[in-house]
Order: structure tokens, then sequence, then C-alpha cells
């Protein structure tokens, strides 16, 4: 059978370590679920991917991840919204480089993740995203800062 995922999971850790090291924490990252949490069956042009909170390493519900086709990022080529399990799915991508953001509220801007896909198979990842800075000002006033 041909390769299901466009990067190994080796490649996949490599390139969650680099886009880590430039999150806007200010201290180390937990490590990141394993490899072993994505789905083992991509289907051909298929993203599927897993996000979570990078301190609890718990899944984040309904954060929002855009895929941008390179090279042109002004507008997202697909949308997707994570489901309870913090689980997503982008499909009908062609072969190409994908500019891939996450977000949600109340948490700092994922870096940007790189994707390349191949024409006969899909990809998997795993994006750890931190929570922003915030304190509570009083009972009823929370007050974040900036990434």
């Amino acid at each position: 059978m041909g390769r299901r995922f466009a990067l190994s999971r080796t490649e996949t850790l490599a390139l969650l370590a680099i886009t880590s090291a430039f999150s806007c924490a200010r201290r180390q990252e937990p490590p990141a679920p394993a490899p072993s949490q994505l789905p083992t069956h991509v289907r051909p042009g298929e993203l599927v991917g897993l996000v979570v909170d990078a301190v609890t390493g718990k899944p984040v519900r309904f954060a929002q991840v855009q895929v941008f086709a390179l090279p042109d990022t002004s507008h997202y080529e697909a949308e997707a919204v994570t489901d309870a399990h913090g689980r997503f799915v982008v499909r009908a991508l062609g072969a190409g480089v994908y500019h891939v953001r996450v977000r949600f509220i109340g948490y700092c801007p994922r870096q940007p993740i790189w994707v390349r896909m191949v024409s006969d198979s899909g990809a998997a990842l795993v994006a750890a995203i931190r929570p922003a800075p915030c304190t509570w000002v009083s009972s009823d006033v929370l007050s974040c800062r900036a990434c």
C-alpha cells in the first residue's frame, strides 16, 4: 500500500517541536500528545488533527482551524471546528503546501503550521495552544494581556 500520510510520525513530531519553539509562551511546554492519538487511517485529500491545551494536554473543544493555500494566504481555502474531543477533519484538499492556523478565545494564537499534501495521501497533525495570560480584576472582569 502507498503512504497514508504526507508526513511520517517522526516528521510530524519534528514539525510540532519546531513550531512550538516559536509559540508565545515564556516557559517550556509539556510534550504534545502521542501520535498514537491521531487516526491511523487518513483518506487522500484529508487533513485530520487534534487540538490540545499546551498546559493541561486536554482537548480544546470548538477551536477554529483554518487552512490557507500557499502562496496566497489572504483568504482561507477550508475551515473546520474541533469536536468535543478536540479533533477536526478538513476534506477535499488538493496537492500542495498549506498554512494551518489554529485559534480559540482565551488562547494565544498558534504559530502557523505548514503541511505538505501529496495527491494520493492525507496528513495528520497535533496542535498545542497555550492559554492567554489572564487575571481576574474583580469577580466579573477578566483582564488578558497580549501573548
